[in-house]
């Protein structure tokens, strides 16, 4: 009987450590895996972040360069009020002096 019992023991330490070996593998596998996907997903990361920084250096050219836009429009409408301004009072001083032209050839 106990020869059947220290062969029993035997197996049943055999299989526990057939069964910590295959754990082991498995827990090998499964952080090789992670480490695998870990590496694909900060390697995906940098790609995205390479994508971003590209992206924002696209729109910071563009404000700059629609500011540059407003700015310049801005000089122009202040040019352009300017000139404005200028007519209306030249037009304004023509009609004066049509006025008094056309009084006096009334008065003669």
């Amino acid at each position: 009987m106990e020869v059947l019992y220290s062969k029993l023991y035997d197996k049943y330490t055999k299989l526990k450590v057939c069964s910590f070996i295959n754990n082991r593998q498995r827990l090998l596998r499964f952080v090789s895996d992670s480490s695998f996907y870990l590496s694909l997903k900060s390697k995906k990361l940098s790609e995205l972040d390479h994508l971003n920084k590209e992206q924002e250096v696209k729109f910071v050219n563009y404000l700059s360069a629609a500011e540059e836009l407003i700015e310049h429009l801005k000089s122009e409408k202040e040019d352009l009020l300017g000139q404005v301004n200028e007519l209306r009072t030249e037009l304004a001083s023509l009609r004066h002096v049509f006025k008094m032209q056309l009084s006096f050839r009334l008065l003669i």
